[in-house]
Protein backbone atom coordinates (compact mmCIF):
# COMPACT_ATOMS: atom_id res chain seq x y z
CA UNK A 1 0.00 0.00 0.00
CA UNK A 2 2.88 2.59 0.66
CA UNK A 3 4.31 2.06 -2.70
CA UNK A 4 1.03 2.46 -4.01
CA UNK A 5 1.02 6.18 -1.86
CA UNK A 6 4.58 6.71 -3.21
CA UNK A 7 3.55 6.43 -6.62
CA UNK A 8 0.59 8.37 -6.97
CA UNK A 9 2.15 11.07 -5.02
CA UNK A 10 5.46 10.88 -7.06
CA UNK A 11 3.35 11.21 -10.30
CA UNK A 12 2.87 8.40 -12.59
CA UNK A 13 5.69 8.16 -14.80
CA UNK A 14 3.69 6.24 -17.16
CA UNK A 15 1.71 9.04 -17.61
CA UNK A 16 3.95 11.88 -16.47
CA UNK A 17 5.32 13.85 -19.41
CA UNK A 18 8.95 14.07 -20.13
CA UNK A 19 11.29 16.99 -20.66
CA UNK A 20 9.78 16.89 -24.19
CA UNK A 21 6.06 16.45 -23.46
CA UNK A 22 6.38 12.40 -24.09
CA UNK A 23 5.38 9.71 -21.81
CA UNK A 24 7.13 5.90 -21.19
CA UNK A 25 4.04 4.39 -23.84
CA UNK A 26 5.12 7.18 -26.35
CA UNK A 27 8.98 6.46 -26.12
CA UNK A 28 7.81 2.65 -26.22
CA UNK A 29 6.49 3.31 -29.32
CA UNK A 30 8.70 5.30 -30.82
CA UNK A 31 10.92 2.59 -29.74
CA UNK A 32 9.38 -0.42 -31.37
CA UNK A 33 9.00 1.85 -34.65
CA UNK A 34 12.85 2.47 -35.37
CA UNK A 35 13.20 -1.14 -34.92
CA UNK A 36 10.53 -2.16 -37.10
CA UNK A 37 11.74 0.55 -39.57
CA UNK A 38 15.18 -1.32 -40.02
CA UNK A 39 13.41 -4.55 -39.90
CA UNK A 40 11.61 -3.42 -43.38
CA UNK A 41 14.80 -1.94 -44.63
CA UNK A 42 16.97 -5.05 -43.70
CA UNK A 43 13.58 -6.87 -45.19
CA UNK A 44 14.03 -4.62 -48.47
CA UNK A 45 11.43 -2.60 -47.89
CA UNK A 46 11.95 1.22 -48.96
CA UNK A 47 10.40 2.91 -45.75
CA UNK A 48 10.98 5.90 -43.88
CA UNK A 49 9.96 6.98 -40.17
CA UNK A 50 8.65 9.74 -38.60
CA UNK A 51 8.24 9.17 -34.98
CA UNK A 52 5.84 6.47 -34.73
CA UNK A 53 4.45 6.54 -38.32
CA UNK A 54 6.47 4.19 -40.77
CA UNK A 55 5.88 4.87 -44.68
CA UNK A 56 6.34 3.56 -47.58
CA UNK A 57 9.25 5.38 -50.03
CA UNK A 58 6.17 6.39 -52.50
CA UNK A 59 3.77 7.16 -50.00
CA UNK A 60 1.09 5.05 -50.52
CA UNK A 61 0.42 3.16 -47.52
CA UNK A 62 1.69 3.96 -43.52
CA UNK A 63 0.51 2.59 -40.29
CA UNK A 64 0.83 4.22 -36.69
CA UNK A 65 2.38 2.49 -34.58
CA UNK A 66 0.57 3.92 -31.43
CA UNK A 67 0.36 3.37 -27.14
CA UNK A 68 -2.39 0.78 -27.90
CA UNK A 69 -0.30 -1.19 -30.04
CA UNK A 70 2.52 -2.04 -27.19
CA UNK A 71 0.01 -4.56 -26.26
CA UNK A 72 0.62 -3.43 -22.39
CA UNK A 73 -2.42 -4.30 -21.16
CA UNK A 74 -1.90 -7.83 -22.33
CA UNK A 75 1.40 -7.82 -20.58
CA UNK A 76 0.00 -6.34 -17.69
CA UNK A 77 -2.61 -9.37 -16.93
CA UNK A 78 0.47 -11.52 -18.07
CA UNK A 79 2.71 -10.27 -15.38
CA UNK A 80 -0.61 -9.52 -12.62
CA UNK A 81 -1.17 -13.49 -13.10
CA UNK A 82 2.58 -14.46 -12.91
CA UNK A 83 3.26 -12.15 -9.97
CA UNK A 84 0.18 -13.14 -7.69
CA UNK A 85 0.79 -17.34 -8.52
CA UNK A 86 2.40 -18.96 -5.19
CA UNK A 87 5.77 -20.13 -7.04
CA UNK A 88 10.01 -18.90 -6.56
CA UNK A 89 10.34 -15.98 -6.84
CA UNK A 90 13.20 -17.29 -9.52
CA UNK A 91 10.43 -18.57 -11.31
CA UNK A 92 8.25 -15.58 -11.45
CA UNK A 93 11.61 -13.47 -12.87
CA UNK A 94 12.10 -16.22 -15.40
CA UNK A 95 8.17 -15.99 -16.87
CA UNK A 96 8.09 -12.29 -16.47
CA UNK A 97 11.65 -12.18 -18.78
CA UNK A 98 10.92 -15.11 -21.23
CA UNK A 99 7.29 -13.74 -21.19
CA UNK A 100 7.92 -10.40 -21.86
CA UNK A 101 10.70 -11.50 -24.48
CA UNK A 102 8.14 -13.75 -26.26
CA UNK A 103 5.68 -10.91 -26.46
CA UNK A 104 7.54 -8.52 -28.13
CA UNK A 105 9.09 -10.66 -30.62
CA UNK A 106 4.76 -11.94 -31.76
CA UNK A 107 3.88 -8.48 -31.63
CA UNK A 108 6.65 -6.82 -34.01
CA UNK A 109 5.33 -10.02 -36.23
CA UNK A 110 2.32 -8.81 -35.95
CA UNK A 111 3.22 -5.12 -36.67
CA UNK A 112 5.38 -6.31 -39.41
CA UNK A 113 2.06 -8.19 -40.99
CA UNK A 114 -0.04 -5.42 -40.43
CA UNK A 115 2.50 -3.26 -42.56
CA UNK A 116 2.54 -5.53 -45.38
CA UNK A 117 -1.58 -6.10 -44.92
CA UNK A 118 -2.06 -2.41 -45.48
CA UNK A 119 0.34 -1.89 -48.80
CA UNK A 120 -1.05 -4.87 -50.50
CA UNK A 121 -4.44 -5.62 -48.98
CA UNK A 122 -5.62 -2.90 -47.53
CA UNK A 123 -9.58 -3.71 -47.38
CA UNK A 124 -8.26 -6.58 -44.83
CA UNK A 125 -6.76 -4.21 -42.58
CA UNK A 126 -9.45 -3.65 -40.32
CA UNK A 127 -10.51 -7.07 -40.01
CA UNK A 128 -7.19 -8.12 -39.02
CA UNK A 129 -5.91 -5.42 -36.46
CA UNK A 130 -9.10 -5.37 -34.92
CA UNK A 131 -10.26 -8.31 -34.87
CA UNK A 132 -7.92 -11.44 -35.55
CA UNK A 133 -4.51 -10.09 -33.99
CA UNK A 134 -6.51 -8.95 -31.17
CA UNK A 135 -7.74 -12.61 -30.37
CA UNK A 136 -4.11 -14.18 -31.63
CA UNK A 137 -2.60 -12.05 -28.51
CA UNK A 138 -5.20 -12.99 -26.31
CA UNK A 139 -4.49 -16.73 -27.27
CA UNK A 140 -0.74 -16.37 -27.06
CA UNK A 141 -1.10 -14.84 -23.60
CA UNK A 142 -3.02 -17.20 -22.20
CA UNK A 143 -1.36 -20.16 -23.96
CA UNK A 144 2.23 -18.57 -22.83
CA UNK A 145 1.23 -18.39 -19.06
CA UNK A 146 -0.43 -22.29 -19.48
CA UNK A 147 3.05 -23.30 -20.47
CA UNK A 148 4.53 -21.16 -17.56
CA UNK A 149 2.05 -23.21 -14.80
CA UNK A 150 2.88 -26.49 -16.02
CA UNK A 151 6.86 -25.52 -15.84
CA UNK A 152 6.37 -24.26 -12.02
CA UNK A 153 4.32 -27.88 -11.62
CA UNK A 154 7.56 -29.66 -12.80
CA UNK A 155 9.67 -27.97 -10.36
CA UNK A 156 7.97 -28.99 -7.68
CA UNK A 157 6.25 -26.10 -6.70
CA UNK A 158 3.60 -26.98 -3.51
CA UNK A 159 0.40 -25.17 -4.18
Amino acid sequence: MTLFVIFVLAGNPFVKPDAEGRNVFQFMSEFISEGIERLLLFLGEGVYRHGNVIMDSSGASAIKISDECLGADAMLILFSAIIVYPSRIKDQFLGLLVGLTVFQAVNIAIIISLYYVNKFHHAYFELLHDYVWQGVVILIVAGYYWLWLRYCGRGGVKV
